[in-house]
């Protein structure tokens, strides 16, 4: 389906993403039970948003379902911060999208909002565009560190090592200790 999707064919890639359709419900739920403020938003909602996200891009060339799951992760960051700030722009603002970071385990005291989150990850991607990536891939996309290691064609090492750099960074960035 990938070799498929990667040569323009739109029915290989509707058929990818039905295949990973699991993991993805999976990982909204997941992010979406971390987030206060998103009451509003379902899990079904998430998915399909990300997924009419990547449609809405230029179709990447896929190479394997890692890099689709990286793909995936940063469409939902995208799909999440949008919905942060549409609800923050609203005349009556909802309760604010604060996120406890407890798995990215970088040890804030209190939950951190994710338009400063993105707005961290982004100046860390200026520094830093592998850890900002390894980061995007761990925490929107729940992919373990063998996953990004596999997508980013790097040693589970360095992604071990880029994890550990860019959460000291992150720490320091949203004022933890």
């Amino acid at each position: 389906m990938i070799a498929a999707s990667r040569s323009g064919d739109d029915a290989a890639f509707a058929s990818l993403f039905s295949a990973v359709y699991a993991s993805l419900r999976q990982m909204a739920r997941r992010r979406l039970s971390e987030v206060d403020g998103f009451s509003t938003l379902s899990t079904t909602a998430l998915v399909h948003e990300t997924y009419l996200k990547m449609l809405g891009s230029e179709r990447p060339e896929l190479m394997d379902r890692g890099h689709l799951m990286g793909i995936t992760s940063h469409a939902m960051r995208q799909v999440l911060i949008d919905y942060a700030r549409r609800q923050h722009a609203a005349k009556r603002p909802q309760r604010e999208n604060r996120l406890a970071i407890t798995e990215i385990d970088i040890a804030m005291e209190d939950p951190v909002d994710l338009e400063s989150i993105d707005a961290a990850l982004t100046k860390l991607a200026d520094v830093d565009p592998q850890q900002a990536k390894v980061v995007e891939m761990k925490f929107f996309g729940g992919m373990t560190l063998e996953e990004i290691a596999q997508t980013l064609d790097i040693s589970t090492a360095t992604v071990t090592r880029e994890w550990r750099m860019a959460r000291a960074w992150l720490r320091r960035e949203l004022g933890g200790t």
